[in-house]
């Protein structure tokens, strides 16, 4: 079984993150969930969160507006209206996002 899963976030205007990474937790319409290696096939609704991705030691964080993902064969897709990575976002963008 493979080790990794291959992580894509593509909002309209650009590729958000694209990537592999040991877990993925993600902001589901009712709650967080996680997807490891080998998760079954899955589309959900995504609400504005943090997408959490592990990569080793390393974790990362990309903002979204909500969207959908679709898990299948150790590959995750999200779309999702747009979003920043976590060293993208300062603190005065953060807030013009939560207005």
């Amino acid at each position: 079984m493979e080790k990794s899963i291959t992580l894509t976030i593509i909002s309209p205007d650009k590729i958000l993150y694209q990537g592999k990474a040991q877990s993925v937790i993600l902001p589901g319409a009712v709650g967080y969930f996680g997807i490891l290696p080998g998760h079954a096939p899955l589309v959900s609704q995504l609400e504005m969160g943090l997408i959490k991705l592990h990569n080793g030691n390393q974790e990362f964080r990309i903002a979204i507006d909500g969207g959908f993902c679709e898990v299948q064969e150790n590959k995750i897709r999200v779309l999702t209206e747009g979003g920043d990575s976590e060293e993208d976002i300062t603190h005065d963008h953060a807030l013009e996002l939560l207005k």
